[in-house]
């Protein structure tokens, strides 16, 4: 607001009531600091009702209006009231300031619309990043899978046509840890099949994105992942009759050399029953850091914290008192802890606001500068040191209940070896009983090792490593094994192999009906074990010790038809995305699921308590029945999370406030999207409508902006020098 607007509003005005009825008398010689004298309550009754824009605009005005309109409590009610936030959410611990808050939401969220790319020619419907960021694949119905840089403009790097391997459509991809190879999954060829393929294409350069192997995944919905850097887990289902099903996850090498196809690549992990046309789908491998207390452990803290509250009552109740203090002290975190006048060096820099394009100082660089806003409304407070006042002290004991022995199956049950079925295994003699087929005992489950391969050499995620196992005998000799060998196998983490990390295996699943509504998590114990020869165990003892198929530690009932799910960046939280049946159906036949509603929700499950918890997000819609319903990706960085939808929409809410962001439109379907794991602000969706749009923050938009304009200046001199 200029200083001529103020000077004619004090012509008008002789005095002005202050916060405490106080009559101010008002020099007409001096109307020109009228407004400026104005009392600081005043001027935040005036502010509060002010929108962003004209808040920032009036801080331009002078060093009195500077000062009021960085108030903490205007900028608190300012994001409130802009995004709907419920009031009993407090502020991010890890946020400077409510101000900062409301630049980040609004300057650092994937808002613009910067590029919108149509090189598909049918529909696409799946998008995912590497893990350094600067690339990003897509899959298609027109049989392609595509490989982008992440620069602006986007480039295509890489590309397949993989209906050359007789498969129907590209449905799904993932990049390994390293970035070095792409793991694609597809359908194959026929009206009703159920049976895809993975195919993984090697990104290392000169390479030219040369296949490096194929491996058979039934059915396709269970995509298939990646284990570590140079193994993935794959899937194969085996009908029993009767509405059952064995289904059984392998853990394949992602590459094999030309001098050693003879050797086995690949061992299956777990084999689990499904009941009522139930089947395992949607397969993915979250690393747990040991550091972080497991529900054994969080459970004994809940149990010594509430031990310790029953003890006197002057216990008690200084504990509530501390209590008290404590939520008080980090409801006043509100303010900033500051004791003097804000420095005006930001002011004097001749702060700009551009409305849609954000607000910048006269050098272009952002308005980060002020991140101590003055707090006015409330006194200044400190921070808290009581907030940590329940530590979780950790258990270093962390045994199973559970010891189950080697697993004695037929060789029929080998599965999939190199891209050939059970009966191609079978006819080639690869399905036969040898002594290189050992199954191996792992608590929590089985494990078949075959051939040669070393369990250790999965865990390094090496390409050789492949040794003998153990050395054992099939005619029926009594005396005991030569020597036992051992397997073992190290977990490993987003980051990096780390053998105290914690490795779960996540799946869709069914309990009631086909359709897919619990959540599966199974813990992976790869330790060492000794391998106990077989003959050496009589027929009962076989019987009794050797179960068929392997439990699932956790199952998590969504009481809906689950169509995606992702994983937070660190592995903790698992985001699941779920249209819910009607409260209390009674499902009577399991090929007769419940109906769904057309809301999807978000569930948020902790992956340490087991337990689901924050707040269901529900804005996106589906509109397929049961037996139509196709799955819709959704991805988390660390302060957003966004899906897709079917109503031609993809959508963001915010991790922490759990308040919707922004909608992008799309002509159809939108079927997923995808952060950039090193720029959230940073967005890719695809659709059915043939396109992938990025979306990028108004903060990376006026910056790429600003690029385009130097290197345009700088070649219009280089013209100009070159003419001369």
């Amino acid at each position: 607001m200029p200083n001529t607007s103020c000077v004619d509003a004090a012509k008008t005005d002789t005095h002005v009531q202050g916060a405490h009825s106080k009559s101010i008398a008002v020099d007409p010689g001096d109307s020109a600091h009228f407004w400026q004298q104005l009392p600081d309550s005043i001027l935040l009754c005036i502010f509060s009702n002010l929108p962003a824009r004209e808040l920032l605009r009036a801080a331009q005005t002078c060093r009195s209006w500077y000062r009021v309109a960085l108030d903490e409590y205007l900028w608190k009610d300012l994001l409130y009231r802009t995004w709907k936030i419920p009031r009993s959410i407090a502020r991010v611990p890890k946020a400077l300031s409510w101000y900062a808050e409301y630049k980040r939401l609004y300057y650092h969220s994937p808002y613009v619309e910067t590029e919108n790319v149509r090189k598909h020619t049918d529909q696409v419907l799946h998008v995912s990043f590497s893990h350094n960021g600067e690339l990003f694949a897509t899959t298609s119905k027109d049989g392609s899978v595509q490989v982008w840089t992440s620069t602006y403009p986007t480039r295509l790097k890489h590309s397949a046509d993989l209906r050359q391997l007789t498969w129907k459509y590209t449905q799904f991809s993932q990049f390994n840890r390293t970035d070095t190879l792409l793991l694609v999954s597809g359908v194959h060829f026929g009206a009703h099949s159920t049976s895809g393929e993975i195919a993984v294409f090697s990104l290392q350069e000169g390479d030219e994105f040369e296949l490096q192997s194929r491996v058979i995944n039934k059915p396709y919905d269970i995509f298939g992942c990646w284990y570590n850097d140079s193994y993935l887990l794959s899937g194969n289902l085996h009908w029993l009759g009767n509405y059952s099903s064995c289904s059984a996850v392998w853990l394949n090498k992602a590459f094999q050399a030309t001098d050693s196809e003879k050797e086995s690549v690949v061992m299956r992990l777990f084999k689990f029953l499904n009941v009522n046309a139930s089947s395992i789908r949607t397969v993915m491998v979250a690393n747990i850091p040991s550091d972080v207390p497991t529900q054994t452990e969080i459970k004994t803290s809940r149990s010594n914290t509430s031990l310790k509250r029953s003890g006197s009552d002057m216990l008690v109740k200084r504990e509530t008192l501390k209590s008290q203090r404590t939520c008080m002290h980090l409801q006043a975190h509100d303010s900033m802890d500051q004791s003097s006048e804000i420095e005006m060096s930001a002011y004097q820099a001749e702060v700009e606001w551009a409305g849609d394009e954000g607000y910048m100082d006269k050098n272009g660089d952002n308005l980060g500068e002020i991140s101590h806003p003055v707090n006015i409304s409330e006194s200044a407070s400190h921070i808290c040191t009581e907030c940590g006042n329940e530590m979780i002290h950790r258990n270093s004991s962390r045994h199973s209940n559970t010891e189950n022995l080697l697993n004695l199956n037929s060789p029929s049950d080998a599965g999939i070896m190199l891209g050939h079925s059970t009966e191609e295994s079978t006819r080639t003699g690869n399905g036969s009983s040898d002594s290189n087929m050992l199954n191996v005992n792992f608590p929590h489950g089985n494990m078949r090792v075959e051939g040669e391969m070393s369990a250790d050499s999965v865990a390094a995620g090496s390409k050789g490593g492949y040794e003998t196992h153990a050395v054992y005998t099939n005619n029926g000799d009594d005396k005991a094994v030569d020597h036992l060998a051992t397997c073992t196998a190290s977990v490993s983490s987003p980051g990096e192999d780390n053998d105290s990390d914690v490795k779960y295996l996540i799946f869709t699943t069914g309990l009631k009906t086909y359709t897919p509504h619990q959540v599966g998590i199974k813990k992976i114990r790869l330790e060492k074990t000794p391998l106990i020869n077989p003959m050496l165990l009589s027929n009962e003892e076989q019987s009794n010790a050797v179960p068929k198929y392997d439990s699932v530690d956790h199952l998590i009932d969504l009481h809906g038809h689950i169509i995606g799910m992702c994983l937070s960046p660190d592995h903790r939280y698992l985001y699941v995305n779920c249209r819910p049946w009607p409260k209390d159906y009674a499902i009577r036949s399991p090929l007769s699921p419940p109906p769904i509603a057309q809301e999807i929700d978000v569930h948020m499950i902790d992956l340490v308590t087991m337990e689901e918890v924050g707040t269901v997000l529900q804005d996106h819609k589906a509109y397929t029945p049961n037996d139509e319903c196709f799955f819709i990706f959704l991805d988390a960085c660390n302060d957003y999370i966004a899906s897709g939808a079917e109503d031609k929409f993809g959508y963001l809410w915010d991790c922490h406030y759990r308040c919707s962001l922004a909608k992008f439109p799309h002509t159809d379907v939108v079927n997923s999207v995808a952060f950039n794991p090193k720029d959230s602000e940073m967005l890719i969706t695809v659709s059915d409508d043939k396109s992938m749009k990025i979306w990028r923050s108004r903060n990376r938009w006026k910056q790429l902006q600003r690029l385009q304009q130097k290197d345009a200046n700088q070649n219009h001199v280089t013209f100009k020098e070159t003419s001369v």
